[in-house]
């Protein structure tokens, strides 16, 4: 490449750190709001935010049902296993003993979904 190619080359890279250095230093604008306006919008917020908690405590209040609802079953199945258990062969027994771990399971998972939906929104 001759000697003026590396010239335009050091000129334009010159400019891009100038012009970098130009925009970083720039303040951001600052909105020219009202004080009425921003408590319009401060109580916009507020209000999204009480609508967000109570969409999120109808939601878990709806999981909590779906769950107590589900274990309920599930008890009634266990319970179900266990009284059958005696009145049937080896076979079957495996296969109803692998069904009622598999009941467990899902209970348990049912467990954690009551907890979660107990949970109260902003709570960990």
């Amino acid at each position: 490449m001759a000697w003026w190619g590396w010239l335009i080359i050091g000129v334009l890279v010159t400019l891009l750190v100038v012009l970098l250095i130009l925009l970083l230093r720039k303040k951001p604008h600052k909105l020219g709001l009202s004080e009425e306006e921003r408590k319009r919008i401060q109580q916009a917020e507020q209000a999204n935010v009480a609508e967000q908690i109570a969409i999120e405590k109808e939601k878990n209040a709806s999981l909590a049902k779906v769950a107590s609802q589900l274990r309920t079953n599930l008890s009634q199945l266990q319970a179900e296993f266990e009284r059958r258990k005696d009145q049937i062969d080896e076979e079957k027994r495996k296969e109803m003993e692998r069904l009622s771990g598999d009941n467990d399971l899902l209970g348990a998972e049912l467990d954690k979904l009551l907890g979660i939906s107990r949970d109260e929104p902003g709570e960990e």
